[in-house]
């Protein structure tokens, strides 16, 4: 392929994503967001296992499947509710949820309440994701499905390594409890953007 039609090729997906449809920015937007100040917390569970909770290897293990735990338990909720709620009250549920659920684990003092953190996270996250794939899949033609999908997942893929080292620099220089729950709040701050 020519780097002319390459060009052509993302020019096109990126107006169709950014111009003629609102919900596909709110729903670029959104992940981008999670994807900056969400998942890094979360991927930084070791921290909190060892200087936080304190807990065995076993336990970090424990702590490490609440995400997915949280998902499965929460998967016939999502499947049944999913086609009876209006996609922006879903969004708002899951996002909102995604953000206490946050605040939960990032503040969380004993394990127990970090598990249940993540595991809430694991559920609101599965809400959330479900719902903006398919708002933004129903909002765009077939002929263009493929770019603009790829575009909305630049938001999920793009800025996790940068936020990832960002955090890392933050680990680096102070204790996890201390502001950690900040991002849980920006992100349910951030809802308002879906309504």
């Amino acid at each position: 392929m020519s780097p002319i039609r390459r060009r052509s090729w993302v020019t096109t997906g990126s107006r169709s994503a950014t111009s003629s449809h609102p919900g596909i920015r709110v729903a670029i937007g959104t992940t981008a967001l999670v994807s900056t100040m969400g998942q890094p917390v979360v991927q930084q569970i070791v921290v909190f296992a060892e200087e936080v909770f304190e807990v065995s290897p076993f336990w970090f293990g424990m702590l490490g499947s609440a995400r997915g735990l949280g998902a499965l338990l929460a998967a016939p909720l999502v499947i049944g509710e999913m086609g009876r709620m209006q996609r922006s009250k879903t969004q708002i549920t899951g996002h909102l949820g995604y953000g206490i659920a946050l605040v939960l684990f990032a503040a969380a003092p004993v394990f127990w309440m970090g598990f249940i953190g993540l595991g809430l996270i694991g559920c609101m996250h599965l809400g959330s994701a479900s719902n903006l794939n398919s708002t933004v899949q129903l909002q765009v033609d077939d002929s263009i499905r493929g770019r603009v999908m790829a575009i909305y997942l630049m938001g999920v893929l793009g800025v996790s390594p940068f936020a990832n080292l960002a955090m890392g620099a933050a680990i680096a220089y102070s204790a996890p409890a201390r502001w950690w729950p900040l991002p849980g709040w920006w992100c349910s701050a951030e809802v308002y953007s879906c309504t």
